[in-house]
C-alpha cells in the first residue's frame, strides 16, 4: 500500500484490512481497563476504559475532601494557641500588677504585627531548612513543614484567647467563693486550676472553636499560595490552587473544597455554641 492511499477494502465494504495489533497488548490493555474500573467503579460509556478525574497533577478529586477532614494540622495549631493564650492570660488576670502590664504589652506586639504577610514570610524562608531537617532527624521532609506549619499558625493566634481569659479571670477572682477559698488557706494553684479555671471554660470553648476554624482558612490560604503542604498531601487549599486555572472546564474541582471549607468552619462553630451552653455553669436544667 503506498504511502497515503485509504485502507484497502475486500469483499464487504464494512472490512478494513488495517494492521491488526498483537493479541498480548489487546489483553494487557483489557485487563488495566478492567483493573482502573473495579477500583472505581465507574465504567466509560464509550469504551472499555474508565472515567477518573484527576487534576493536573494527578490528585483525585472525589477521595481528598474526606481524607483532609481527618488532618491534624489545623486541630494541633488551634491546640497551641488556645492554651498558649489560655497560660497567658490567667497568669495577666490573677497576677495582676506588673506581670499583667508585661504579658499585655507583649500581647498587644504580637496583636499589631501583620499575621498574613509574616505568616508568608516565614514559611517561604524556613520551609526548606525544616524540610531539610525533617528528613534528616525524622526521615520525612513532610514533617518539617507539618511543623513549621502548626508551630507559626499556632505563634501568631494566641492573642484573642489570652485577652479573653484575662477578663474572665479579673472578674472572677473577686467572686465570694474565690475569696472563701482564699480564706480557708487556698494555694494559689489550686484557685487559679480547680476554682476559677472551670469557671471560664465556656469562654475558653468558645475561642478553641474559633481559633480551629481560622486556622483551617489560614492552612487553606497557605495551601492554595503554594506556601503549604505539598501538592501530593491532599488539603483543600491545594486543591483550590490545583483547580484555579481549571474553573472554566472543571468547576467543580474549586466548588468542592470551597464548600467543604465553608460547612467545616461553621460546623466547628456551631459545635463551640452547643458547648458553650452546655458547660456554662450558670445555667440550669
Amino acid at each position: 500500500m503506498s504511502a497515503g492511499m485509504p485502507p484497502r477494502l475486500s469483499g464487504d465494504a464494512s472490512t478494513l484490512q488495517c494492521p491488526q495489533p498483537a493479541s498480548g497488548l489487546v489483553a494487557h490493555d483489557v485487563e488495566v481497563a478492567e483493573t482502573v474500573q473495579a477500583q472505581h467503579g465507574r465504567a466509560n460509556p464509550v469504551g472499555v476504559g474508565a472515567v477518573v478525574p484527576v487534576t493536573p497533577k494527578a490528585v483525585d478529586v472525589t477521595g481528598p475532601p474526606l481524607q483532609v477532614a481527618r488532618n491534624a494540622a489545623d486541630l494541633v495549631a488551634a491546640l497551641i494557641a488556645v492554651v498558649g493564650g489560655t497560660l497567658v492570660g490567667a497568669a495577666a488576670g490573677f497576677f495582676g500588677g506588673l506581670t499583667d502590664s508585661v504579658l499585655m504589652r507583649i500581647t498587644d506586639l504580637f496583636i499589631s504585627l501583620p499575621q498574613l504577610p509574616l505568616l508568608l514570610l516565614i514559611t517561604f524562608l524556613f520551609k526548606q531548612s525544616m524540610q531539610n531537617w525533617a528528613a534528616t532527624v525524622f526521615g520525612a521532609a513532610q514533617v518539617g513543614t507539618f511543623i513549621l506549619i502548626v508551630g507559626v499558625i499556632g505563634l501568631l493566634a494566641w492573642m484573642p484567647t489570652a485577652r479573653l481569659v484575662r477578663a474572665s479571670f479579673l472578674s472572677m477572682k473577686e467572686k465570694e467563693f474565690v475569696e472563701a477559698a482564699r480564706s480557708i488557706g487556698a494555694e494559689q494553684n489550686s484557685l487559679i486550676f480547680r476554682h476559677i479555671l472551670p469557671n471560664v471554660m465556656s469562654p475558653i470553648i468558645v475561642a478553641a472553636t474559633l481559633e480551629v476554624g481560622s486556622a483551617i482558612i489560614t492552612e487553606s490560604s497557605l495551601s492554595f499560595l503554594g506556601l503549604g503542604f505539598p501538592y501530593d498531601v491532599p488539603t483543600w487549599g491545594a486543591m483550590l490552587f490545583n483547580a484555579k486555572d481549571l474553573l472554566q472546564f472543571s468547576p467543580h474541582e474549586a466548588i468542592i473544597p470551597g464548600t467543604m471549607i465553608f460547612l467545616t468552619v461553621l460546623a466547628i462553630n456551631y459545635m463551640g455554641d452547643g458547648l458553650r451552653d452546655a458547660l456554662d455553669p450558670r445555667k440550669t436544667t
